[in-house]
């Protein structure tokens, strides 16, 4: 369970402009945990507080606040944060082609890189693939929810972001999730290194499955789907600080005397 230790807390409510849950909410002297929405532990708020004022009950606090990495590639991947509000100027398409360059040297099965890449480039282009799943999903009652969040000012589509990078590739290849998936997220390490903020865009992903002509405004040929998104700009009221806590994974390993 996530708290505000509040003999730290200055009220500056970055965890509520972090926290995609809503989990915190305003308070007196210090923000507030509301009582029926779930902490799913991505711990914005921590790497986001500047006062270091966010703990969880299960772990110390030493635990929550590790040690900042010196080594830069560590840095980079433990430092990378999901960002949903942007600024409305797009990144320079010459960073951007640079980075999808850079992406490309992504392994690959058999070398075949079978994937491409769509970029909707700036708010008026995005807005408007925007507005096509929202009616197409009002239309069909698909994801009602993206209707329903938008309607009070918060969209799950595109968090505002200037552009969009969306991988796609068709059905018959051999790695057709696989292969533009694993380009991304090195794209994604890329841009962050530039500077830019990004976030992965699901939704997207699953109405673009539902609705062909989603499929048709991106460009895509008929037999292609799209395997994952990508939203990317310059943050706009998220500072991200720190590293914070990420559990040990759980690995098995198998040796040939079986210890």
């Amino acid at each position: 369970m996530v708290y505000i230790e509040k003999d730290r807390c200055v009220n500056c409510q970055s965890c509520l402009r972090a926290c995609s849950m809503g989990v915190f909410v305003p308070g007196e002297t210090a923000p507030e945990i509301h009582p029926r929405r779930r902490c799913i532990q991505c711990m914005h708020c921590a790497a986001a507080c500047p006062r270091k004022a966010i703990s969880f009950e299960e772990l110390p606090r030493e635990a929550v606040y590790p040690p900042e990495r010196e080594d830069p590639l560590e840095r980079l991947i433990t430092t990378r944060r999901s960002v949903r509000r942007y600024r409305k100027e797009p990144p320079a398409r010459e960073l951007l082609q640079h980075a999808l360059d850079l992406a490309n040297y992504a392994p690959s099965g058999k070398n075949q890189r079978a994937y491409r890449f769509t970029v909707v480039y700036g708010k008026p282009a995005v807005e408007k693939l925007r507005d096509l799943c929202l009616s197409l999903c009002a239309e069909h009652g698909e994801a009602p929810e993206l209707n329903k969040l938008f309607s009070k000012g918060t969209d799950l589509l595109t968090c505002g972001a200037p552009c969009m990078i969306v991988a796609w590739s068709p059905e018959e290849c051999l790695n057709p999730v696989l292969d533009p998936t694993v380009a991304m997220a090195e794209l994604e390490l890329l841009l962050v290194q530039a500077g830019l903020s990004t976030c992965w865009g699901g939704y997207l992903r699953q109405v673009s499955d539902r609705f062909p002509e989603i499929r048709e405004a991106l460009g895509l040929p008929g037999d292609c789907r799209v395997r994952c998104a990508l939203m990317a700009g310059k943050a706009q009221g998220e500072t991200y600080l720190r590293t914070v806590y990420r559990p040990p994974v759980e690995a098995v390993w198998l040796t040939e005397d079986g210890e």
